[in-house]
């Protein structure tokens, strides 16, 4: 997570963006504090936790979605936001080459925190 919330604030430098988090960080910890320190509290929006039921709706709003896992067992997330037409953006971690597929070297990576342009 702490790569994405750079990565927005990194953006918002450039132009306007709205980013949505389904769950909730803990009260008084690093994500929330994270938030504060990068200048993005008005950008990054947590919706607590929400019903299975919801999550298409939530999809059907995304421009895209990311899944920042540095380690994922299966890659639901990646597989519930393809299957809605949703693109993914994701890591490499666990299994999520196999969920989403061959990388198409464009735009900019970061590996472990490593940003740099392709």
């Amino acid at each position: 997570m702490r790569y994405l919330l750079e990565a927005i604030a990194s953006i918002k430098k450039e132009r306007s963006i709205k980013l949505t988090v389904v769950g909730k960080p803990k009260k008084n910890g690093v994500i929330e504090g994270l938030v504060r320190k990068l200048g993005i509290k008005r950008c990054v929006r947590f919706t607590g936790r929400i019903e299975y039921e919801e999550f298409a709706s939530y999809y059907a709003k995304a421009t895209m979605a990311v899944i920042p896992s540095l380690y994922e067992g299966f890659g639901m997330p990646a597989g519930e936001a393809m299957a809605c037409g949703v693109p993914v953006i994701s890591t490499v971690g666990g299994a999520l080459p196999e969920v989403v597929g061959e990388m198409i070297p464009t735009g900019v990576f970061s590996w472990a925190g490593q940003a740099s342009s392709a």
